[in-house]
């Protein structure tokens, strides 16, 4: 078309080389995280029914306590335990929601996802936005800007953890103001 610019904004495959440029490449052919959990579940599963007929065994120290207070650093030897035949299947399968539940990590982010999914279906977040706290043409620069710097998925991320927060501060000043009104009955 007459009066347009050949160059293009997205740097072509040719121009995109450096080291960040190769994380993100191989980081796209990466599959999907739930495939990738499901594989490394199915991983460990047959890596340690293999450990288990190899007989491979370890040594870790640790604190003993004994019968007065006394404690002592013992070297106890442990041998691998397959997980998909008899005692270790059963354990697999007993100790499922426990070890889901044991992991610090998965409660933060069921936490944020849970608030992030609040504040987005109770249009908290389309309301922040039209309130003033951030314009159209302002909301379309951060996320774009957060998308060029940081990649769509982070941008995402970085976008839904500043909703979250926004929440957060709008609940707050809702209780505030709720008891303000309460004791001025």
């Amino acid at each position: 078309m007459p009066g347009m610019s050949t160059d293009s904004a997205i740097p072509s495959a040719e121009k995109r080389s450096g080291w960040l440029d190769w994380i993100e490449r191989v980081g796209n052919r990466l599959p999907h995280p739930m495939s990738l959990f499901i594989i490394g579940a199915i991983a460990v599963l047959v890596l340690s029914q293999i450990a288990d007929f190899g007989n491979w065994s370890a040594e870790k120290t640790v604190l003993q306590e004994h019968p007065g207070g006394t404690t002592t650093k013992e070297v106890v030897e442990v041998t691998a335990k397959g997980l998909l035949v008899g005692d270790g299947a059963f354990w697999t399968i007993d100790n499922l929601v426990k070890n889901f539940t044991g992991f610090a990590p998965l409660g933060v982010v069921l936490v944020g996802m849970l608030g992030i999914g609040v504040a987005e279906r109770s249009g908290a977040i389309g309301a922040l936005l039209k309130v003033g706290m951030l314009t159209e043409a302002v909301e379309d620069a951060l996320t774009d800007q957060l998308g060029l710097q940081f990649g769509f998925d982070a941008a995402l991320i970085t976008v839904g953890m500043l909703a979250a927060v926004a929440l957060a501060l709008v609940l707050a000043a809702a209780v505030a103001a709720s008891q303000l009104l309460a004791a001025a009955r």
